[in-house]
This record gives C-alpha cells, structure tokens and sequence, in this order.
C-alpha cells in the first residue's frame, strides 16, 4: 500500500511543479497584454507608439511628429505571437493612402522594429524577405497618455 501512496505522491508533485512553471511563462507574457506605449526620441523628431494586445491581436497608433517634414499618423492591425508582432500600418502623407508591413520586437520595456528592403504588392509595401530583417531602431516603453 505504501508503493502506491508513493507514487500518488510523486504524481502530485510532479503536477504541481509543472503547473507552476506554466503560471511563471504566462505571467512574463501578460506583462505585455492589454494598453502599451513606446517612444523613441532623435533630436526635436519624436516617434510615440500605442499598442493594445489582446491575446494574439494587435491594435494601435503610431505616431511620427517629425522636426521639418509633414507628421503622420497611421493605424497598426496585427498579430503578436512569442514576443514578436506583425502589423499593417495604414497612414496618409501628402494626401496619399499607403499600408506598410511593419515587425516589432519586445525585449523587456524595448520596443524593436525591424527593418529590411522593401517592395510594393498589391498596394501594400511588405519586407522582400522577412528573414533578413534586422531590428535595430529601439524606442523605449513609456506611460501611455
């Protein structure tokens, strides 16, 4: 009788360290659930981004208040997957409507955005090869206002 109390126990125990690993990798993730913001500064340009995360879906704003060219405002719609997310940013310059592909990675309270060689599709500019984006353009996380 004993053997099996044993192994009820080893059971249990196995259990309940697996569950609490599980809640350790859901908490890093829910970090970044729900309303968050990011800004990147370079000399008077600002570039403030809104994000709200929703499970796997992504909605928001970005921002680009530019020094001596026209500002722009565009929406972003998109997925976020592992860290990383995937979106449409839709704005207007100079009277024109145009929808970019845009990739982000979070690191932390970073913001990444990727960059790489572009080209039109359909009316949507999209990365050449999203394997060759390279994430070099960091804005920091910010009080969303």
């Amino acid at each position: 009788m004993r053997p099996i109390a044993l192994l009820a126990f080893l059971a249990c125990s196995l259990f309940s360290s697996c569950s609490t690993h599980d809640k350790k990798n859901n908490a890093d993730t829910d970090k970044n659930v729900g309303e968050i913001c990011f800004e990147q500064k370079e000399g008077d340009d600002i570039v403030f981004v809104t994000m709200l995360i929703s499970g796997d879906s992504v909605t928001g704003t970005l921002v680009k208040d530019r020094f001596e060219t026209e500002n722009q405002t565009g929406n972003l719609k998109g997925v976020f997957n592992d860290g990383i997310i995937k979106v449409d940013y839709s704005f207007i310059t100079d009277g024109v409507g145009y929808i970019n592909q845009m990739v982000f990675k979070i690191t932390g309270d970073t913001l990444l955005q990727g960059e790489g060689e572009m080209a039109e599709q359909n009316g949507k500019f999209i990365f050449k090869d999203e394997k060759s984006v390279s994430f070099n353009n960091i804005l920091l996380r910010v009080k969303c206002k």
